[in-house]
């Protein structure tokens, strides 16, 4: 089970899969960077999934873009998949 890493900025699964959950850190790049977020980042064979990314939009450019939306059938979301 994958779980909104909420209270943490991040949770890692497996040695390359990341999930990220920036709303606390409110644009504040360098907390990013106290976190190793970078190191994360510049690691070519990471996959990083982010929940607000826009904290991150001066900094980055994303190469792939999920975007989940709520639907009228329970348990059930929309997927719309952008590959840059």
């Amino acid at each position: 089970m994958v779980k909104s890493p909420t209270y943490v900025y991040y949770n890692r699964y497996g040695p390359h899969l990341y999930h990220f959950d920036l709303y606390r850190i409110e644009g504040d790049y360098e907390t990013f960077v106290n976190i190793g977020g970078e190191e994360i980042f510049d690691d070519p064979d990471n996959i990083c999934i982010i929940e607000w990314p826009e904290v991150l939009e001066t900094h980055y450019t994303p190469t792939v873009v999920i975007h989940l939306e709520k639907t009228d059938r329970e348990n059930t979301r929309k997927a719309t998949i952008t590959i840059f």
